[in-house]
């Protein structure tokens, strides 16, 4: 998908990255008198929906369990949604605090290549924005 892209009132930015449920996008939502925030948008793949009939119930069981969660470094999910675009139909949406970072995945790829440890032997780093 060619970026910038609108999606309902989401304006797709930037991709961040696609895992086997769906692809994650930081974006932007606008509001009334100028009103505008950054969030992340994961969005479900077509292909997932078309072939596995299960896939939307799984991703909304997602979006139910992470909305439940309060922590520090866990992100907050805001909204779960059927948007519709017109080239591309339905589309199932899990909307979510976005945060600057590097990916996890890279982050424990560095450290196990810095220091030959487990990503576990590292100590838990709070998330410095939320004063912890």
């Amino acid at each position: 998908m060619q970026l910038p892209q609108t999606i309902g009132e989401y304006e797709l930015l930037e991709h961040l990255g696609s895992g086997a449920f769906g692809s994650t996008y930081r974006a932007r939502v606008r509001g009334a008198h100028g009103f505008k925030q950054e969030v992340a948008v994961k969005i479900l793949h077509s292909e997932r929906v078309s072939s596995d009939p299960e896939a939307v119930l799984a991703f909304a069981d997602e979006a139910r369990i992470l909305a439940r969660f309060e922590h520090s470094n866990i992100v907050q999910v805001w909204q779960f949604e059927k948007l519709h675009h017109d080239f591309l139909g339905e589309i199932h949406a899990l909307v979510m605090e976005h945060v600057e970072g590097v990916p996890l995945d890279k982050a424990a790829r560095h450290h196990r290549i810095a220091t030959g440890q487990p990503p576990a032997a590292q100590r838990s780093v709070e998330h410095p924005s939320r004063g912890c």
